[in-house]
């Protein structure tokens, strides 16, 4: 009698008797199946995507670094380049000094010997 019945709910739901409750389970089965491939499909699509926009990120930052360490080199160079030469004339600039100095005081040497030399001939 429950057979009959049964029999009666499956034929309402148009459903055939062959369908068991295992085979129920196996389309089930076979329906999450399918939507853990695709879900895995479209996960390792997006990390593919991700993953090619990280490397993108990290050769800009590593572009970034280079050109940031030529500034800095460039920079230190003009930098060298212009204390060279303000360091140059300012040695220049000394030199001059001193030897004007120099001759100088040569000349005052040579003249006070020279008075000297006068005051002698006049005092004897």
């Amino acid at each position: 009698m429950c057979k009959k019945i049964l029999l009666l709910i499956l034929c309402t739901r148009n459903m055939t008797v062959s369908r068991t409750p295992r085979a129920a389970r196996n389309r089930r089965r076979g329906a999450r199946e399918a939507v853990e491939k695709q879900r895995k499909a479209y996960e390792g699509e997006q990390r593919g995507f991700f993953d090619r926009h990280e490397s993108l990120q990290i050769q800009v930052i590593a572009d970034r670094r280079i050109s940031a360490i030529t500034n800095i080199r460039q920079i230190r160079k003009e930098t060298q380049a212009k204390i060279r030469g303000d360091e140059n004339k300012w040695q220049n600039d000394a030199a001059r000094w001193l030897s004007t100095g120099r001759r100088k005081v040569e000349l005052k040497k040579r003249e006070d010997a020279d008075m000297e030399a006068a005051k002698r001939r006049r005092g004897q």
